[in-house]
């Protein structure tokens, strides 16, 4: 799992695997790094670019297949993705040209795990 495979999964349209690749690779970066700027920007701006590649209208799909989709029983490790990814999400919301585009991603998360 690099940063260049969840690059290449967004190429190809994966974008379930390549925002679950850009998450854990963020939280691999800061258990790492334990707070090197450098590193932890690159995981963010990973997380940016792989965010702003999914279309729109892929955004309900790719928040439901975090699993659990508000079913009782969700396993941990979609319960984490979920987290991180509601962290990354609220970390964007206040700088971001497309708030739109943030906001309809907020609102399904909240609609399928809420």
């Amino acid at each position: 799992m690099t940063p260049a495979g969840a690059r290449e999964c967004l190429r190809v349209r994966d974008f379930s695997r390549a925002l679950l690749m850009a998450l854990q690779l963020g939280d691999a970066q800061s258990s790492i790094t334990s707070g090197a700027s450098s590193a932890s920007s690159s995981s963010a701006s990973l997380l940016t670019e792989v965010l702003e590649g999914i279309p729109k209208d892929a955004v309900a799909l790719v928040v439901r297949s975090l699993g659990g989709g508000g079913t009782e029983g969700g396993s941990s490790s979609s319960s984490g993705a979920v987290c991180r990814l509601l962290e990354a999400l609220a970390k964007r919301l206040g700088s971001t040209k497309h708030l739109e585009f943030y906001l309809a991603f907020s609102l399904e998360v909240g609609r399928c795990f809420g």
